[in-house]
């Protein structure tokens, strides 16, 4: 029977093993520190406040819109924010976040090795994108550590004799998939590639070819590899009309025709991820992982084909973290594998230098651009702190407010309203509703505000700029301007408040 080496490893290597990933970890939480930075984005403002209606048992309605499952992705979220507010649901995240790089580098370690687990690690720990999401209230944060819980899961059935865990890794694949139905896509993928990868490695076993690993996986666990995934067909049944709705709105009439290549898409995934893409490559050159790697690389491009056919560049910044989830660990794999197979000491000394200057450079330029894309990341929504105090003290319980990106106000005025100051609606500038209609017509806010139905009316012209100016001249017959506060984005346009005389 073959032996486990790590049976016969030193104890102190052990020991340094793990002290060299909690270095890791403590240097991704440093990293994720921060999580005052600005007030919340409309994304994070709509996650919590859903959250808090889920809290107190009302309905909402984001499953029409939004590709995932609340009770997993808003929920939690909700919870944590009415015990310590935004700085602790972003926390929420950074846990998330520093949890997956832990999983990614023990996937690494457990199919490459301990110095590749580092680097890939590393390789997510320094990332500009995984570090916004980590410090981002969303659903994307644990939609990513389910994902890297399922591929270490999965690699350690696969790898190392414990097929037990196979329907482990599916079940937190399913958990990923609810959060962030657009890994359906990679969970699909990985569930033809790994049945046909066992079935592939079982022929060949006893043979010298390479294979996905160096056993047989009974067939029985193959079903139990597909099992949990009929949690899914019970899922989509029961939400049935609500999925047929998102279905319709999300990806039927909101896709438009594309061209067959779009250089604007590859320039940015390219930017983001041509140094790992580069390393990546070199895990092929490493006997009996090559069947790995391809599932691996499967998932990737699986991933950037999504990302092409939605086209959308909302989605850009956290699709590289789920694609560098694999990127990382083939990448780690790659610059590990230079150090294996050469004949003479010499040569080996050479190429671990190699591989070391090659590992430091990459993660070194991920880092240093990083910082400077993270700064671009938190800065493109308006800041709100000021304007949500003034307005705290301004509104009164009843009042009925037009807001650009009014989930901000939901958040900020309704869930963490004071008493006597809790507005009774607000409105988006994206959605009204009346008795004569709904929509974002302008006719309807038109008469809306020629009425005076709104209290308060908030203006970011950096969002919706020609329907606020079009607005302006209905505007001026009823309202006055009494705040102006700056959006401190790229643009210099500011914020205005104006109040019903």
């Amino acid at each position: 029977m073959r032996q486990d080496r790590s049976a016969t490893r030193p104890r102190w290597l052990h020991l340094l093993d793990i002290l060299s990933i909690l270095l890791l970890l403590t240097f991704a939480v440093l990293l994720r520190w921060n999580w005052e930075y600005r007030s919340a984005f409309v994304d994070e403002a709509s996650t919590l406040f859903n959250g808090w209606l889920l809290l107190r048992g009302e309905t909402i309605h984001t499953m029409a819109y939004q590709p995932t499952w609340p009770y997993l992705s808003m929920l939690p979220a909700g919870l944590v924010d009415a015990w310590g507010g935004l700085t602790a649901a972003r926390a929420l995240s950074t846990f998330w976040g520093v949890l997956s790089v832990l999983l990614v580098t023990l996937t690494a370690r457990s199919a490459f090795g301990m110095a590749a687990g580092i680097l890939a690690g590393g390789i997510l720990a320094v990332y500009a994108p995984a570090i916004h999401l980590s410090t981002f209230v969303s659903h994307d944060s644990l939609a990513l550590f389910l994902l890297c819980l399922a591929l270490y899961l999965w690699t350690l059935a696969t790898l190392h004799r414990r097929a037990w865990l196979l329907p482990l890794g599916s079940l937190a694949m399913v958990s990923a998939v609810l959060t962030n139905y657009a890994l359906l896509t990679i969970a699909a993928g990985s569930l033809v590639y790994l049945t046909f990868a066992v079935l592939t490695s079982n022929a060949r076993h006893g043979s010298t070819q390479d294979g996905m690993w160096p056993h047989p996986l009974g067939r029985g666990w193959l079903v139990s590899l597909w099992l949990p995934f009929l949690l899914l067909v019970v899922y989509g049944w029961h939400y049935r009309a609500e999925l047929s709705q998102l279905w319709q709105s999300h990806v039927l009439s909101s896709r438009l025709p594309q061209p067959l290549i779009t250089w604007d898409f590859f320039k940015q995934l390219r930017d983001y991820l041509w140094a790992p893409f580069l390393a990546a490559l070199l895990a092929f050159d490493r006997p009996r992982r090559r069947l790995f790697s391809g599932w691996l690389w499967l998932l990737a491009f699986i991933l950037i084909a999504h990302q092409w056919y939605s086209q959308d560049a909302a989605r850009l910044v956290p699709q590289t973290v789920y694609i560098l989830a694999a990127l990382a660990v083939l990448a780690g794999g790659g610059l590990a594998t230079l150090t294996r197979g050469w004949e003479t000491k010499a040569a080996r000394r050479t190429a671990v230098v190699v591989a070391l200057a090659l590992s430091m450079a990459l993660v070194s330029y991920l880092g240093l651009e990083g910082q400077k894309v993270l700064t671009g990341l938190r800065s493109y929504w308006p800041d709100t702190t000021s304007l949500m105090a003034f307005l705290r003290t301004r509104v009164k319980d009843g009042d009925v407010i037009l807001m650009e990106q009014g989930a901000i106000g939901r958040y900020y005025l309704i869930a963490h309203g004071t008493p006597g100051h809790i507005p009774a609606q607000i409105w988006d500038t994206w959605y009204y509703q009346d008795e004569a209609g709904s929509g974002a017509d302008a006719t309807l806010y038109e008469r809306a505000i020629a009425q005076q139905r709104f209290d308060y009316i908030i203006f970011d012209y950096s969002v919706t700029g020609a329907l606020d100016q079009a607005l302006l001249p209905v505007l001026r017959r009823g309202y006055r301007l009494s705040a102006t506060f700056p959006a401190q984005t790229g643009s210099s346009e500011p914020i205005e408040v104006y109040e019903r005389e």
